[in-house]
């Protein structure tokens, strides 16, 4: 899925840094990488349910996606409204402060682009 980025973006010049977020011009739409994270692992398959899944195996199955998408230069990420081991998502900040913006550099990158 993460093919679409530059159809909807517009590809990162030759010259650009991979990783930030792109969007070129007035002609193209911001695309978002969705659920961050573990949306797909909930138990019994139900919205908005439990995900439960140690640090690693959460990273080694779920996260692939969300690192590949940020090397396209995806300009938003919505986080999911599942839970990963009974903490919602929207409160982990072990994975959105943590891993998105300190180890992915996301919300920097995105601040970044908002300034250009």
């Amino acid at each position: 899925m993460i093919e679409i980025i530059p159809g909807l973006q517009g590809e990162i010049p030759i010259n650009g840094r991979k990783g930030v977020p792109f969007v070129d011009g007035q002609k193209k739409i911001a695309a978002s990488a969705k659920h961050f994270v573990g949306d797909g692992g909930t138990t019994r398959g139900i919205n908005d349910n439990y995900t439960v899944i140690d640090f690693h195996g959460l990273l080694s199955i779920h996260m692939s996606p969300y690192y590949d998408a940020v090397r396209k230069g995806v300009a938003t990420i919505m986080v999911s409204y599942s839970s990963w081991n009974g903490v919602k998502m929207h409160r982990s900040k072990e994975l959105i402060t943590g891993f998105l913006k300190n180890i992915l550099k996301f919300i920097l990158k995105l601040i970044t682009f908002m300034h250009l």
